[in-house]
């Protein structure tokens, strides 16, 4: 807060609080303000502090804000399952998986971005944004031409911060905590090349059945598509993969030839082919690229 108040020219600040991270230990005046456990009681903690940095800003209107966090809720010591079980607080909801999962929930979260006039108020976008694209969305901010060598994962989403573009220019993401397991989504089909998609710790047939979860894993890997399964509860890949449908088969093989493309592309993702998932091609092929 002082650093703020200390300022009398443009200014970049990148703060990282220690909270909501193990060790979970919230300061007495937050005890119990929760109802969620202690771990509540920390997030309220770090709204205060939130709140205690954006009213130190005098110049709003100048003032870009970007909120976001690093990964889905801990999951070992069955610590996030079991606060869903005792307080029915489900940190990743509606969401599968936690941290170091390639599941949805161990990867996806806030991005709260404020700037006055600038980022329209209360509007919520579904358009895929990584983390990776904030640099160079902040060069954007200023005016700065990235050379072709800076930034190469990063993409501008200055005009989905502005509400100008609905869809964005990343079509893809690919996920990875360990060395052998990895996920790609394209749109709205993400893929994911393992058994399942918890590389840590896995919830109880408790949790599972509180929230609808069945066993799904595949050798073949598990496939969902977000427009009406974002909390990943139907595996598309299912029995006997000769006599999974070809439509299913074609897109698993469209996402992996993706994957291996962007893995073994030494240029930008930016310049990956482009790609149209209706019919599972891109121009050029992936074939062709490989």
């Amino acid at each position: 807060v002082k650093y703020i108040q200390d300022q009398t020219a443009p200014w970049f600040l990148h703060f990282s609080f220690p909270s909501p991270h193990m060790p979970i230990i919230p300061n007495d005046k937050f005890d119990g303000s929760s109802g969620a456990g202690p771990y509540g009681d920390f997030v309220v903690e770090l709204d205060d502090a939130v709140g205690q940095i954006i009213d130190a800003i005098k110049d709003k209107k100048n003032t870009l804000i970007i909120f976001t966090s690093d990964n889905g809720p801990e999951t070992i010591q069955d610590l996030a399952y079991s606060r869903a079980m005792n307080y029915d607080h489900w940190s990743a909801a509606p969401l599968r998986g936690g941290k170091r999962d390639i599941y949805e929930g161990g990867h996806r979260v806030p991005l709260i971005v404020t700037w006055l006039d600038q980022v329209p108020k209360g509007k919520v976008s579904n358009a895929i944004v990584s983390q990776l694209d904030i640099f160079a969305t902040l060069a954007a901010v200023v005016e700065y031409e990235l050379p072709d060598d800076a930034a190469e994962d990063s993409f501008n989403q200055l005009d989905v911060f502005r509400g100008i573009d609905t869809e964005g220019p990343r079509k893809h993401l690919v996920y990875n905590t360990i060395k052998s397991e990895y996920g790609i989504r394209y749109n709205n089909d993400v893929y994911l090349k393992a058994r399942d998609g918890y590389t840590s710790s896995t919830p109880s047939n408790a949790f599972n059945s509180k929230y609808g979860y069945t066993k799904d894993d595949h050798k073949n890997g598990q496939l969902f598509n977000f427009t009406n399964d974002q909390a990943q509860k139907n595996n598309m890949i299912k029995g006997n993969y000769k006599r999974v449908s070809s439509s299913i088969k074609d897109k698993v093989d469209f996402l992996e030839k993706l994957l291996t493309q962007i893995q073994r592309n030494p240029e930008s993702p930016r310049s990956l082919p482009e790609c149209d998932a209706m019919v599972h091609q891109c121009s050029p092929t992936i074939d062709a690229v490989l």
